[in-house]
């Protein structure tokens, strides 16, 4: 799946064997978190985007996220390819993530 993000984005993995490592920590921007296997994906903009990340992080790996078909992916297959973009202003982020969540394939899934 080809990600129409701001650039640059800094992406890494994540799996619970271990983690790439973030090599920049982005505030203000949107982030992508993609199930490695299936190429589904849960996305979100944030003030605070890193940390955003790791939160999100913390809720798959605890079975408490809010997307339980994301849940399900994650305990089948745990590796997490993770996109985060940085963007002057958080209306920015918002439209990026807008698009994303009605362009992309496969689908977006729903949190909310």
């Amino acid at each position: 799946m080809s990600l129409d993000l701001p650039q640059p984005c800094h992406s890494w993995t994540h799996s619970t064997g271990g983690r790439g490592k973030r090599r920049h920590e982005v505030r203000v921007g949107c982030y992508v978190l993609q199930h490695a296997a299936t190429g589904r994906f849960i996305a979100g903009f944030d003030s605070k985007v890193s940390t955003a990340v790791d939160k999100e992080l913390e809720k798959l790996k605890a079975g408490k996220h809010k997307s339980k078909l994301f849940s399900k992916l994650y305990s089948l297959d745990d590796e997490i390819n993770v996109y985060e973009a940085p963007t002057k202003k958080l209306e920015q982020a918002k439209a990026v993530i807008q698009k994303l969540r009605k362009t992309a394939t496969p689908t977006y899934l729903s949190v909310g």
